[in-house]
């Protein structure tokens, strides 16, 4: 069972990125004023981080389900503060890029975090049905 929701979070990880670096690309053909070449880099990171989390919590879930809460709200607070360091890193190096920077970086994080949400309550729902 693992392996089959593994492989279906990550195909729908794959084509959330893949169609979020199209409207990129979209967006960068018909304005270069409004992209940067390292905006590419915001959903692969997201990506990177949402698969991160999936991975752990859905081994908490499977190993030890009364850890669940626990690990969960420390991954989450973990995923906050690596959030707010490359912000911190990105605004020291480049600063002129920083409101077209934060467009794409807050709405990368509001479209990832509203997936790996809704994941993971399907994780978590679909593990109940199995434990009963």
């Amino acid at each position: 069972m693992y392996s089959i929701v593994m492989k279906t979070f990550l195909k729908r990880l794959l084509l959330l990125s893949a169609v979020l670096l199209a409207i990129m690309a979209v967006v960068a053909l018909i304005n270069e004023n409004y992209f940067e070449s390292v905006f590419f880099a915001i959903p692969i990171y997201f990506a990177l981080i949402t698969l991160l989390l999936y991975c752990c919590v859905n081994r908490v879930i499977v190993n030890n389900p009364k850890r669940f809460m626990s690990v969960y709200m420390l991954l989450q607070f973990g995923e906050m503060v690596l959030h707010i360091v490359v912000l911190f890193v990105f605004i020291y190096f480049n600063l002129e890029m920083l409101k077209l920077f934060l467009i794409y970086f807050v709405s990368a994080y509001i479209i990832y975090a509203v997936f790996g949400k809704r994941e993971l309550i399907k994780l978590a729902k679909s593990d109940a049905k199995n434990n009963q």
